[in-house]
C-alpha cells in the first residue's frame, strides 16, 4: 500500500511541467519528465542528451520531413527504453548493495587516458566540449563498471555451459573449424574439344598428367607441365569448385568447358590450413555459448525487472 502510495506521489510529480519565466511575464517549457521508473525519473532533456549524437546524423540525411519525424521519434522511444533498463539495473545494483570504489574509478580513467594518449587536461578539455563536468565524467565511468558487476551477479553466475553443448555446437559447425582447403593444381587447355578428348584418352590409358599436358595444352604453362598453382577452393567458379573439389589428391577432373576453351584440371595436392579439433576449438566454443546464454538470461531478467517495477512513459 505505502509503494502504491509512493509511487503515485512521483506520477503527479511527473505531471508538473518544468518552467521558468520568458518575456512578458509567461512561462515556457525547458523540461518535462518522460518516464517514471519506481522512485525515480528521466527527464526530456536527459533524453535528448542521450539521443544527441545519434540525431545530427538523422538531421544531416535529407530525409523528408515526414520520415525524419518518424526516425527521431522511434530513436527517442528507443533510447527511452535503453535509459529506463539502466535506471532498473542501477536500483537493483543499490538493493544488493553493489558498490564501486573510488580507486576502480581511477584505474578505469587512467586506462582510458593510456589508451588515447591523453593528459589528464585534455580530457577535461574535452569533455567540457560535450557539455560535462570531470566530476559528472567519474559518474558515467562508476555507472559503466557497476552495471557488469550488477549482470555477474544475478545473470552470469547461473550461466552454465556444459559438455555436451560444446560438443553437439562442434558437430554442428564443423565447416567452420575444418579449416580452409587449398588445391595444388595443374591444367591442360585447348580450343577444340576433339584435342582434348585425345588428351583424356591419353591420360585413360596410363599416361601421366605432366606428358599431357607439354603434349596437348595450347597453354602458356604447357612447358611446366601444366602447373597452375595452389588455389583455396572459394577462388574457384562454382562450376570448376564442384568438379575440382570431387577430386582427390592424383585424380582429374572430366573435360570442362570454360571461357578460356577446354580443359582438365589435375589435383596435384590438397593442403588444409587452419583447422581445429574439439580440444583446440573448446575454449572458443565455451565463451560463444556462455555470451548466448549470458544474453537469453539478462534480456529474460531484465523482462522480469520491468513487470516487477512500476514505469510510466510519457514521451
Amino acid at each position: 500500500m505505502g509503494k502504491s502510495i509512493q509511487f503515485s506521489a512521483v506520477i503527479a510529480a511527473a505531471c508538473l511541467i518544468l518552467t521558468m519565466p520568458a518575456g512578458g511575464g509567461t512561462s515556457e517549457v525547458v523540461d518535462r519528465i518522460v518516464a517514471v521508473v519506481n522512485d525515480d525519473i528521466i527527464t526530456l532533456q536527459q533524453l535528448n542528451d542521450a539521443v544527441a549524437p545519434y540525431l545530427a546524423k538523422v538531421n544531416n540525411a535529407s530525409y523528408p520531413e515526414e520520415k525524419r519525424k518518424k526516425i527521431v521519434y522511434n530513436l527517442k522511444k528507443d533510447m527511452l527504453n535503453r535509459m529506463i533498463e539502466r535506471t532498473l539495473a542501477d536500483q537493483e545494483a543499490k538493493k544488493y548493495n553493489i558498490t564501486v570504489s573510488e580507486t576502480e574509478v581511477d584505474k578505469a580513467i587512467e586506462r582510458f587516458k593510456e589508451n588515447r594518449s591523453m593528459t589528464q587536461m585534455e580530457l577535461e578539455k574535452g569533455l567540457k566540449q560535450d557539455g560535462m563536468t570531470f566530476s559528472e565524467y567519474r559518474d558515467k565511468i562508476r555507472k559503466e563498471i557497476l552495471r557488469p558487476k550488477l549482470i555477474s551477479r544475478a545473470v552470469n553466475a547461473k550461466v552454465v555451459v556444459t559438455d555436451s553443448e560444446v560438443k553437439s555446437y562442434y558437430e554442428k559447425h564443423r565447416d567452420k573449424y575444418a579449416g580452409i582447403k587449398k588445391y595444388e593444381l595443374r591444367n591442360i587447355l585447348a580450343e577444340e574439344k576433339e584435342k582434348m578428348e585425345r588428351a583424356r584418352s591419353f591420360l585413360e590409358q596410363g599416361g601421366d598428367f605432366e606428358t599431357a599436358a607439354e603434349k596437348f595444352s595450347e597453354a602458356s604453362n604447357a612447358s611446366e607441365k601444366g602447373h597452375l598453382g595452389v588455389f583455396k577452393a572459394e577462388s574457384f567458379s562454382e562450376k570448376l569448385k564442384n568438379h575440382i573439389t570431387s577430386c582427390r589428391p592424383g585424380e582429374y577432373t572430366d573435360i570442362i568447358e570454360t571461357d578460356r576453351g577446354f580443359q582438365i584440371f589435375y589435383v596435384e595436392n590438397i593442403e588444409k590450413v587452419g583447422g581445429k579439433s574439439l580440444k583446440e576449438a573448446r575454449e572458443a566454443i565455451v565463451e560463444t555459448l556462455y555470451d548466448k546464454k549470458a544474453s537469453e538470461k539478462f534480456d529474460k531478467w531484465m523482462e522480469s525487472l520491468k513487470e516487477n517495477s512500476h514505469i510510466k512513459t510519457m514521451l
